[in-house]
C-alpha cells in the first residue's frame, strides 16, 4: 500500500498560499477602496482609517494568514488522524469499509482493498481450520471402527486357544479386511496430501479417451453386474494430452461413485466433447437427487453424502479433483431430478 504524506502535504500548501494570496489581494482591493470613499467623505472616522491604513492591512495581512495557516495545518493533522483510524480499522474484522474524504480517496481504496484482502485471507484461514477439523472427526470415526473391529477379533484368537479352524479363519478374515480397509484409508490420505500440497509431478501422453473408457468399463464389470447396471460409452476417437494412470484414476474414482449411488438396473452415460481450446468429460448416473446446497461440498474430503451410508473412505471425489487440478482443469457436479452429472473441463 503505497501512502504518499509528502503528495497530501504539497497540494495542502499549494492551497494555503492561493489562499493567502486570495486574501492579500482582497485586503489590497478593500484599501483602494477605503481611500477612495474617504476622498470623498467629510468623516473624521474614515480620514482617520485612511491614514492608518499601512497599519490595517498589515493587521488585517497577519491575522488572515495565520488563520489560513492554523487551517491548513488543522486539515494536514486531521487527514494524518483519519489515516490512523483507517489503519487501526483494518484490524476489524467486521467488513464495513472506511470512507475518505475526496483528497484521500485513492488512499481509501487501497485501504480497503488491503482490507478485503485481509478478511478473505481470514476466511480462508478459518475454512480451513474448520475443514481440518471436520476431516480429523471423520478421520478418527473411520480409523477407529475397523481398528475395535481389529483388535477385538485378534483378542479373541489370541485369548480362545479351543477356537474350532472354521470359526478361527472367519475371524482372521474379518481382522484381515479390516486392517485391508485401514491400509487404503491411509494410502487415499497421503495421496491426497500430495494433491493439495502440489508436490505430485504429472507427465503427460497422448490418451485415447474412447479406449481409456472401454477399459475402465471392462474393469467395473462386476460392480456393474452386481446392480444389473451397464456403462454407456458415447465417446468419440478423441485424443487429449494427460497422465494416463493419474487421469484413469480420476475417472475411476468418478464412475464408482456413479455406481454406488446410481439406482439398479439405470445405465452410466459417458461422453466427450472436444474444440480448439478444451475437452469435456461428462459422466452421468440416474439417483437420488443431490440437494443444492450440498453440491458446493461434494469434493471435501470424507463426504460420503448427508446420509453417509457408503462403506467408502470419501476420498474418492476430493482425489479426483486434486488430479484434475493437477491437470490444470476444472470438475464440477450438477444434479437435477434423478440425473446426476460430474463434468470434467481440461486444457487441449
Amino acid at each position: 500500500m503505497k501512502i504518499s504524506i509528502t503528495n497530501i502535504r504539497r497540494k495542502q500548501e499549494l492551497k494555503e498560499l492561493l489562499l493567502i494570496l486570495s486574501h492579500l489581494f482582497v485586503g489590497v482591493v478593500l484599501c483602494q477602496i477605503l481611500s477612495y470613499v474617504s476622498e470623498k467623505s467629510d468623516s473624521y472616522l474614515l480620514n482617520s482609517a485612511t491614514l492608518r491604513i499601512d497599519v490595517i492591512f498589515i493587521v488585517y495581512a497577519v491575522v488572515g494568514m495565520g488563520i489560513i495557516c492554523f487551517w491548513g495545518q488543522y486539515k494536514v493533522w486531521g487527514y494524518l488522524l483519519l489515516l490512523v483510524k483507517s489503519i487501526e480499522n483494518m484490524r476489524d474484522e467486521s467488513e464495513t469499509l472506511i470512507h475518505m474524504p475526496n483528497e484521500l480517496k485513492n488512499i481509501g481504496d487501497e485501504i480497503n482493498a488491503c482490507k478485503i484482502e485481509g478478511i478473505i485471507k481470514s476466511n480462508k484461514v478459518k475454512n480451513a481450520s474448520l475443514r481440518q477439523q471436520k476431516m480429523m472427526m471423520y478421520l478418527a470415526h473411520d480409523i477407529r471402527t475397523p481398528l475395535t473391529s481389529i483388535l477385538g477379533y485378534l483378542n479373541i484368537l489370541s485369548e480362545e486357544n479351543e477356537l474350532p479352524e472354521n470359526q478361527r479363519k472367519k475371524y482372521t478374515g474379518v481382522a484381515l479386511k479390516n486392517a485391508e480397509k485401514l491400509q487404503i484409508l491411509i494410502d487415499e490420505l497421503f495421496e491426497m496430501s500430495q494433491y493439495e500440497s502440489g508436490n505430485k509431478q504429472i507427465e503427460k501422453q497422448r490418451i485415447n479417451l474412447k479406449t481409456m473408457v472401454e477399459q475402465l468399463s471392462d474393469e467395473f464389470y462386476p460392480n456393474l453386474a452386481d446392480k444389473e447396471m451397464r456403462i454407456e460409452n458415447h465417446v468419440d476417437e478423441i485424443i487429449i494430452e494427460a497422465a494416463p494412470d493419474l487421469f484413469g484414476r480420476a475417472i475411476g474414482n468418478l464412475i464408482k461413485n456413479a455406481v454406488i449411488y446410481g439406482m439398479p438396473q439405470t445405465n452410466i452415460s459417458i461422453s466427450a466433447y472436444q474444440n480448439e481450446i478444451n475437452t469435456e468429460l461428462i459422466i452421468k448416473n440416474v439417483g437420488k437427487e443431490i440437494p443444492s446446497e450440498y453440491l458446493n461440498s461434494i469434493f471435501e474430503e470424507f463426504d460420503r453424502g448427508a446420509e453417509r451410508k457408503s462403506s467408502g473412505t470419501g476420498l474418492g471425489l476430493p482425489i479426483a479433483q486434486g488430479i484434475i487440478k493437477l491437470h490444470d482443469g476444472t470438475i464440477v457436479a450438477r444434479s437435477l431430478g434423478n440425473e446426476t452429472s460430474f463434468v470434467i473441463t481440461i486444457p487441449n
